[in-house]
């Protein structure tokens, strides 16, 4: 018995004590206004402490320890737990045993209020602290317990919302959780408005909503009392768009969007609590920052068909777990994934570019130490993959050239560098830390490693090693690749050379491709070029050109090096109209020029070297595959290509011979080079104009897949192009093999006036040569009929022969000295007539209708003139005697008015009149200057004429 009775006094001891020792640690705790529910709040360990004044808890946690508050509250209906959190590591909701959410610091620097449902009952809420290796200080603020019942309203009709609910509640702002179901208009949106401070949930599942407005819930900053309980939203099937803010800065945790959402506007959930967000298919119209700074965002996905991420798109999701990339991505913009630390994504091989920063501070916490980039990617922007955690990276064989920003692209982790471009990566920033480059090494293409070794930039890498190119099935070129003699792309890579790269092959050996492409981008004036020195180059697999309409409804004049079947032509991206058309010399020389552009049928074929036009109804790319014909070796061969001409015979001489051909090769063409005489006609789009030139007369380079106008002469039968005339740039490198036209030796005097007409936006030009050799009427050898431009807000300017003609050029003898100009204007303005070259004594435009004349060589002719066609309004008189400047009473000494000295380099002149004028002894100026006094001229040694204020002297410079 004694010993039951002890049993008994030590448990009762034990319970007693277990009372006391909870009760020593219940705390005191101020509950919010709002709370409508009694809490007992409890310290497990004794070290939570309250405030007195509000409605605070705080503990200070040591390294490596745990802390838990427990409350314990009875609730009769439907309710919402309500609590705020600010700083600690790590802390764990735990209602009625179970794990509800877990906080980690970076989702506790900011002070945010967090809500847990609850139904009828007891139940017992905890908060367990958890301290880092330093320990940390926890504060949890205005914890409270609000009745939410649902109140569901069905509207009848549109703004009837505030009528409905007062059935239910006494005030709006009674309302907690609110079930609409109907169709809705701004009034009803006003009575939602009214309620921004108290709801807590809005289902619109059941309502006709298409749109969530701009800042629709936005709540901002955590001080704000706008929408400060809102956690709950429910979007309905149908809604199409979320606008920018709309739910910017609030609380919920979680967000189902239904599948019928096209766009969501710009930073529409930044700083938001969301922990999901699933984007639907359709959703292809994302604005900027819409994710960024939502540290509790753990899952997402986005449309498999969306190209671009926008900038800050997830910026500082903290938490954000990896998640599969679209496969059609080719853009990822700034700070797009900045400081997701779990972030390590697969790069699909449709990425093109990656910009500043867009990874920074990804793989944190993730286990990748290989960064493979996909091949396509030519743009990468700074900072772009700093502060991760990579030990190896292979760059594509896209990039060629580093950033022009002085920021770092890797980070400094990294210990092996592979670069796959096959020529030097062009150094133009930093692609890493330069302290670093001794510790890593560098792989490049075994046929780069002197090239590497002997750079600049990149010999400063701790070791540099060579790799099999066999191992590349694509190259990508960005930037001009030459291959020697000795090199050769080993196996049988395909080739794709984008719109600023090329390929050049020297050397004898020949050399496999697979599938050769290229880029065309002519409003940007970028080719992708290519051309061999090598016999034997030989394409196996497919090739293609892909062309860059970048303007909706314009004419583009192209030639491929290849056949091209007109059904085969496709935009890469839909469907939108397309016309191609030909050329009918044929049509134009029986009836004139009008009306001899024909379409071609889809099953026509348009032969390599064809010229022929294109437009389409929407901008964008184009592919223009080859045939599986003896064509598609054209573009690799080095033989010399010949096209046939159409003699296309004509009573009228300027409607005969006329063929629209192009540049067969793809690179550029040396007019000089072509094995003919008669000028060629081009479309010059920057002027929305045609313009002739002369193979003699004129540096000109043909673009790559450009297509231009000749005129066949008598017993010409075709125009060939020498292999010597293709270049790699538009520069004329050689004006060596242009010819004489047949109707003038090489000794012959020509002198060359080049006309120009503009209306302050846009130009025109005609030329007029003076030959004594030469016919007055039309020759196919030397002249070229006028093509008028089909854009009427283009001034034109042409000048007649004998014939009556209207030429672009028009070369003639000097006969009376006079030349008929015309001139047409679609829309009446200010004109201006130049001199743009000249090498005649005196140019002298005269005005009929004002009765006027200027001498073009010493000033513009400025005009009015209204919408029409002038054929009798303006003549040209030019003189190649004596009279070399039309400046009479020459003296060869000072005469009072002018006074010129002969100094080192030049002269000096002080004059008087308007301004003083040197001019070349055969007529051209060469200088101006106003007559303000003493003026000096640089000049090379010679004779010079010198004008000013109507008087001239002659001087010889030494």
């Amino acid at each position: 018995m004694r010993k039951i009775y002890l049993l008994l006094i030590m448990a009762v001891s034990c319970l007693t004590a277990m009372a006391q020792e909870e009760t020593t640690n219940q705390i005191d705790y101020i509950s919010p206004d709002w709370n409508d529910y009694p809490m007992t709040f409890v310290s497990d360990d004794g070290k939570w402490e309250s405030s007195t004044t509000s409605s605070e808890f705080n503990v200070s946690c040591s390294a490596n320890t745990t802390s838990t508050l427990t409350a314990t509250v009875t609730v009769d209906g439907d309710a919402t737990l309500c609590y705020e959190l600010w700083r600690g590591d790590e802390m764990t909701l735990i209602v009625d045993g179970e794990e509800i959410r877990s906080f980690y610091k970076n989702q506790l620097d900011d002070h945010r209020r967090f809500f847990h449902e609850l139904t009828a009952g007891e139940h017992t809420i905890q908060w367990v602290a958890t301290a880092g290796t330093s320990g940390s200080l926890y504060y949890i603020y205005n914890v409270g317990i609000e009745k939410t019942p649902l109140i569901t309203v069905n509207l009848l009709e549109p703004g009837s919302l505030g009528t409905e609910i007062l059935y239910n509640v006494n005030h709006v702002k009674d309302v907690r959780k609110l079930k609409i179901i109907g169709s809705m208009n701004d009034a009803d949106w006003a009575v939602i408005d009214m309620m921004k401070e108290n709801l807590f949930a809005i289902d619109l599942s059941d309502t006709d909503v298409t749109e969530i407005s701009d800042r629709r819930f936005y709540h901002g900053s955590f001080s704000s009392s706008t929408w400060q309980y809102l956690h709950s939203v429910v979007l309905p099937e149908g809604l199409k768009k979320i606008d920018d803010e709309a739910f910017y800065g609030t609380y919920l945790s979680d967000i189902k969007f239904p599948s019928t959402l096209e766009s969501i506007g710009n930073n529409a959930f930044k700083a938001s609590t969301i922990s999901s967000a699933i984007l639907p298919e359709n959703c292809l119209t994302l604005g900027t920052g819409i994710f960024s700074y939502c540290y509790f965002l753990t899952e997402t996905s986005l449309p498999n068909k969306l190209t671009a991420i926008p900038y800050d798109m997830y910026r500082d999701c903290y938490e954000l777990k990896n998640f599969k990339l679209p496969d059609h991505l080719t853009s990822i913009s700034f700070h797009a994934f900045l400081n997701c630390y779990y972030i390590a994504p697969d790069l699909p091989e449709t990425l093109t570019s990656i910009e500043e920063s867009a990874f920074n501070g990804t793989n944190q916490l993730g286990e990748k130490t290989r960064l493979i980039l996909p091949k396509n990617l030519s743009n990468i922007g700074p900072w772009a993959f700093l502060n991760t955690k990579y030990t190896y990276v292979e760059m594509p064989v896209s990039f060629s050239s580093i950033n022009e920003y002085d920021r770092d692209i890797l980070p400094t982790t990294i210990t092996t560098l592979r670069l796959n471009c096959p020529t030097v990566v062009e150094k133009v920033g930093r692609i890493i830390d330069d302290n670093v480059r001794p510790n890593i090494t560098l792989q490049v293409p075994s046929f780069l490693v002197n090239a590497y070794k002997l750079d600049s930039y990149w010999y400063e890498f701790g070791a540099i090693e060579g790799f099999d190119t066999d191992e590349i099935d694509e190259w990508v070129l960005n930037s001009d690749l030459v291959l020697g003699a000795r090199d050769r792309l080993e196996g049988t890579p395909s080739v794709k050379i984008n719109e600023k790269g090329s390929l050049k092959i020297n050397g004898t050996d020949g050399m496999a491709i697979n599938n050769l492409s290229y880029r065309t981008d002519p409003d940007n004036n970028a080719y992708g070029r290519m051309f061999s020195n090598a016999d034997e180059v030989v394409v196996n697999g497919d090739m293609w050109m892909n062309f860059r309409a970048g303007t909706a409804n314009r004419w583009y004049f192209l030639s491929l090096p290849y056949n091209i079947k007109v059904s085969d032509i496709y935009f890469t991206n839909n469907n939108p109209k397309r016309a191609i058309r030909y050329y009918d010399g044929a049509n134009r020389a029986a009836n004139g020029a009008s009306g001899s552009w024909k379409n071609f049928a889809d099953e026509d074929i348009i032969p390599a070297g064809t010229g022929f036009i294109f437009q389409v109804s929407e901008a964008g790319w184009w592919c223009f595959p080859a045939p599986e014909d003896e064509s598609k070796q054209y573009l690799t061969s080095n033989k010399m290509f010949v096209k046939a001409l159409a003699a296309n015979p004509s009573e009228t001489t300027a409607n005969s011979g006329w063929n629209l051909v192009g540049n067969p090769y793809q690179c550029w063409y040396n007019i000089h080079k072509l094995n003919f005489t008669a000028p060629i006609t081009v479309y010059n789009a920057s002027n929305k104009t045609y313009s002739a030139y002369s193979i003699i007369d004129d540096d000109y380079a043909i673009a790559p897949n450009q297509a231009f106008f000749v005129q066949c002469p008598d017993g010409v039968s075709e125009i060939s192009f020498p292999i010597d005339g293709r270049q790699m740039t538009s520069v004329i490198e050689s004006q060596s093999g242009a010819k004489p036209h047949g109707n003038a030796p090489a000794t012959a005097e020509r002198t060359l006036i080049d006309l120009t007409v503009s209306n302050g936006t846009l130009a025109d030009r005609t030329r007029v040569v003076i030959n004594e050799k030469a016919t007055a009427g039309y020759d196919v050898n030397s002249d070229a009929a006028k093509f008028m431009s089909d854009d009427a807000t283009v001034p034109q300017l042409y000048s007649y022969d004998a014939d009556g003609t209207a030429c672009a050029i028009n070369e003639r003898p000097e006969g009376d000295g006079k030349v008929l100009l015309g001139f047409s204007a679609g829309d009446g303005g200010c004109f201006t007539i130049g001199l743009s070259r000249e090498t005649t004594a005196r140019v002298e435009l005269v005005d009929n209708e004002q009765g006027v004349s200027v001498d073009l060589s010493s000033k513009d002719y400025a005009f009015t003139a209204g919408a029409g066609i002038y054929n009798n309004r303006f003549e040209l008189r030019v003189s190649s005697g004596n009279e070399a400047t039309a400046i009479s009473d020459i003296s060869t000494s000072d005469n009072g008015r002018i006074t010129v000295k002969n100094i080192a380099g030049g002269i000096e002149v002080n004059g008087r009149g308007d301004s003083i004028s040197v001019y070349t002894v055969a007529g051209a100026r060469v200088a101006e200057a106003a007559a303000n006094g003493t003026s000096t001229f640089a000049l090379p040694a010679g004779a010079y004429l010198v004008k000013a204020g109507g008087h001239t002297v002659k001087v010889v410079v030494k």
